[in-house]
């Protein structure tokens, strides 16, 4: 007759056991999913420090490659087709690069400049501040809108090569189109232009800026297709906000059909 000092025992092994079983299966599981992501060692993988104790079961389950770009980037965007990953990099004041890197080979696919403008004497007139990439839901058509001395602009483009004459068709002069002048003095040290946008559809664009020496808030739609600019509304902010406020992120709301704008303050 068994007493109670074995049970207990056969229970403790039984469940250690079952653990090691457990484990060996995650483990096998694991050896799977590396196989199929093709990685080649487990140098490949690097797993998140807070799960250190458990790295033989998160080993071989992502593929990581350094990518180095050629100056300090800004901001990084995933493609929601998952092709792409597109970074804002800063080479200057006066120059700015947008990049599109393939996420299946890492290859550099896409790069245009930003800046670069100079004067009837040759002088680099050029200042830039741009921190943004929208894209359509689709992760196809993209658009960044930014500031250059003062000169709001909004570029569109997908996801091939262009010449510097197609870059411009496809980009809006804002200042122009509005009538603004080119006085709005955005904040050293702040990549912010002081405007964004966001897609409504693949067609559609709303955009909104700040005007920080008139104090004043401009948003519209734009047609980006047609080059049509509709339901442009301006806000005088005057004794409201500080010179120093702008947009910082905009939102559309698919659910309801409404816009959702967010201001810096301070």
């Amino acid at each position: 007759m068994m007493n109670k000092t074995s049970q207990a025992y056969l229970e403790k092994i039984k469940a250690k056991l079952e653990k090691e079983m457990l484990h060996n299966n995650l483990m096998i599981e694991a050896e799977k999913q590396k196989k199929a992501l093709g990685a080649k060692s487990d140098q490949d993988v690097k797993p998140n420090k807070r799960f250190k104790n458990f790295n033989d079961v998160f080993s071989g389950l992502t593929r990581s490659k350094q990518v180095k770009t050629q100056d300090p980037m800004i901001s990084c965007i995933i493609s929601y087709n998952s092709r792409s990953a597109i970074t804002i990099t800063k080479k200057s004041d006066r120059v700015h690069y947008v990049h599109q890197f393939s996420l299946e080979t890492c290859e550099m696919t896409f790069m245009e400049k930003y800046g670069g403008r100079k004067d009837e004497f040759g002088e680099d007139i050029s200042y830039i501040k741009c921190n943004e990439i929208e894209q359509n839901v689709s992760g196809t058509q993209f658009a960044c809108c930014y500031l250059d001395d003062g000169h709001f602009f909004c570029r569109l483009f997908g996801e091939t090569n262009r010449t510097a004459e197609e870059i411009k068709e496809n980009e809006l002069d804002i200042n122009e189109a509005l009538g603004l002048n080119n006085h709005t003095m955005p904040i050293n040290n702040f990549p912010d232009p002081f405007i964004d946008c966001c897609f409504i559809n693949d067609d559609l664009l709303f955009i909104n800026l700040f005007h920080n020496k008139l104090v004043e808030h401009h948003h519209f739609f734009y047609y980006w297709k047609e080059k049509r600019i509709v339901r442009h509304t301006k806000l005088s902010m005057k004794g409201l906000s500080s010179p120093k406020n702008f947009p910082t992120k905009c939102f559309y709301n698919t659910e309801y059909n409404e816009i959702y704008t967010f201001y810096r303050q301070g």
